[in-house]
């Protein structure tokens, strides 16, 4: 098409075309045109803008925030463990499990093919579907929505499944329902901030767009004071700064004794962040070691 044609591609994950394309054109957030040049130039001269307008260019990951060694290695007592375990859908066994064990101050990963079943097994451990196993939390058998709601959240990766309030704002207040009124609604604003939610906090969540959805539900589990935040492909289709950003509060929030585990497909943060990683290898949940490549 490209030979005889203009073709014109809206995109902010541009790295796996950079070499096949001849002009990149950069626009800020007022829809105003910034930079226009050829992608080497582009590169050579802009790179910081691209890099403060979340585009995934291909020095994109250069910028990301470095990652903070564990400090849990000395932690013996498991958090939460699940043994000899089976997740079905329907007849059909999706994963067997011998034993999965999590301790505080975890950044975990779960990869596998699309139809393996790393959501349903968010889902097992959320109480939400059947499987076949025995789950504990601090040596205490759990069996019950309720009783896991206590200590997990979990972040679909279609947002709108969760969404219970009327504004973006109070989806996230609601969430620090724990502290004082005036130092809840400060939590809300920062994180409304970090997140870059604040100009659109008197919305209805559904009328935000998808990225802004997924960063919502992200913070809706953040502000919620988890043991476990489980997240199912939390960073699919956001630009660059804010994955940075989410990456920045994982990483705080293990640091402080939270424990995350994220389906993800993206090479770069499992092999960047992750403290272990879990993979679904023919129907079956082995730990990896070394380098994964997704």
């Amino acid at each position: 098409l490209w030979q005889d044609k203009t073709v014109l591609i809206v995109e902010h994950k541009v790295a796996h075309i950079w070499e096949h394309i001849d002009r990149v054109l950069l626009f800020n957030y007022e829809g105003k045109i910034i930079a226009d040049a050829p992608p080497q130039m582009m590169l050579q001269q802009y790179e910081d803008l691209l890099t403060e307008y979340g585009v995934w260019h291909p020095n994109a990951w250069s910028h990301a925030p470095k990652a903070i060694l564990s400090n849990n290695d000395t932690v013996q007592q498991e958090l939460f463990t699940f043994i000899n375990g089976e997740i079905k859908r329907g007849a059909k066994t999706l994963i067997t499990i011998d034993k999965m064990s999590i301790k505080p101050g975890e950044f975990i990963t779960i990869t596998g093919p699309n139809g393996s079943g790393k959501t349903s097994l968010l889902e097992s451990i959320m109480q939400l579907i059947k499987y076949h196993g025995d789950m504990y939390i601090n040596d205490k058998r759990i069996k019950k929505i309720k009783n896991m709601a206590q200590y997990s959240y979990l972040v679909y990766q279609n947002p709108e499944l969760q969404f219970i309030t009327n504004s973006v704002y109070d989806e996230v207040l609601l969430q620090f329902n724990k502290s004082d009124n005036a130092n809840a609604k400060r939590k809300t604003k920062e994180l409304l901030q970090t997140l870059s939610l604040e100009h659109v906090m008197t919305q209805h969540p559904y009328e935000l767009s998808m990225g802004q959805k997924r960063r919502l539900s992200v913070a809706t589990a953040l502000s919620a004071e988890a043991d476990i935040i489980l997240l199912d492909e939390p960073t699919f289709g956001l630009d660059s700064h804010n994955t940075f950003n989410l990456i920045s509060l994982f990483q705080q929030r293990v640091t402080e004794g939270q424990t995350v585990i994220m389906v993800t497909h993206d090479a770069e943060i499992i092999n960047r962040y992750a403290t272990r990683r879990l993979h679904i290898e023919q129907q079956q949940l082995i730990e990896l070691s070394g380098e994964t490549h997704v």
